[in-house]
């Protein structure tokens, strides 16, 4: 049995869905994640100070 983690995009899901497919990988689990995680070089402000 082998493990693969990917994060992809939503609108790129059923080509991979698709080659894994064909690779002998019939059985998928999905999981929808939102978010982007932190962005350097933008200032955010919390409490009147500047936050990174």
């Amino acid at each position: 049995m082998k493990k693969i983690k990917a994060i992809i995009r939503l609108e790129k899901y059923l080509d991979v869905r698709k080659a894994l497919f064909e690779k002998g990988y019939e059985d998928i689990i999905v999981k929808k994640v939102k978010g982007r995680g932190l962005q350097w070089g933008v200032l955010g402000r919390y409490r009147a100070r500047e936050k990174n």
